[in-house]
């Protein structure tokens, strides 16, 4: 065999300071990381809750959208079925404003309207058991006037008496808290 030498690599030993003083990088950068992955973690939490309240929020619209729109039907069916001439008292959230005896309703006096059995009237169709209030609606006679019978009226006498009716509906979401409340109206010829 050959006296041949083999190189071997040479290990630095580092003095027990510069140990000392490197201990705590690693720890100190991982915990920065950590914060940061916390941070993103948080902030997509609550745009991930955002969105549910948001898509919630919205859910409940709709179903008051269309609790009312169901109360608005059921207005203008009633409407159908009421004679003025028999009714001597109308009853409650039937209101006759072509005496001009009252004023309209409008949208401020719609909000504070009290919607309970004395001022309006309550959809008795199905609707879904788990609605907090079921809708509700007001009538009311604008006018009476009589009417030509021009050519969009071809199907009716020649003179006829429309009756002109404002019909409001109220319709609330299922909800717990904070219903979503939707107020719709209609104008009714008959």
């Amino acid at each position: 065999m050959s006296n041949a030498i083999i190189a071997r690599p040479k290990t630095e030993k580092r003095s027990p300071l510069a140990l000392r003083q490197q201990r705590g990088v690693v720890l100190v950068v991982s915990l920065i990381m950590l914060l940061l992955m916390t941070l993103i973690g948080v902030t997509a939490m609550q745009t991930v809750t955002l969105d549910e309240r948001m898509a919630g929020n919205a859910h409940q619209r709709n179903i008051a959208f269309q609790t009312a729109e169901a109360g608005l039907r059921a207005g203008e069916s009633h409407i159908q079925n009421l004679d003025w001439d028999t009714e001597t008292t109308p009853p409650a959230g039937i209101m006759d404003h072509w005496d001009n005896s009252t004023t309209y309703l409008s949208l401020a006096a719609l909000e504070a309207f009290s919607w309970d059995d004395n001022h309006s009237q309550v959809y008795t169709g199905t609707l879904d058991n788990r609605l907090a209030t079921q809708p509700r609606y007001v009538i009311e006679r604008m006018a009476v006037k009589s009417s030509s019978g021009g050519s969009l009226d071809a199907a009716g006498p020649p003179s006829t008496t429309e009756s002109w009716y404002r019909v409001t509906a109220r319709g609330s979401g299922n909800g717990s808290v904070g219903d979503a409340v939707v107020l719709l109206q209609s104008i009714f010829v008959n």
